[in-house]
């Protein structure tokens, strides 16, 4: 049983650090002009709000560079 709820504890840790990372990311989205677009993925990285998705403010198609939607997102090579 305590395994258990320390397994639920960090469960729920995560959870709520993820839910605060979504919350910054919308904060940071909505606080942008309207029209406006990055110039490079750095700047979006920077700015904490990567990947970028085509629907998101601040995307631009020179930044999606396989065109799927998804701008600055991680690349792992290959």
């Amino acid at each position: 049983y305590v395994r258990g709820a320390v397994a639920a504890g960090i469960l729920i840790g995560w959870a709520s650090h993820q839910y605060d990372l979504l919350q910054a990311r919308q904060v940071g989205l909505a606080s942008l002009p309207t029209g406006f677009q990055y110039s490079n993925c750095d700047e979006v990285r920077s700015a904490g709000l990567d990947p970028l998705y085509r629907s998101d403010p601040g995307y631009a198609e020179w930044l999606d560079g396989d065109g799927d939607g998804i701008a600055c997102e991680p690349y792992y090579g290959g």
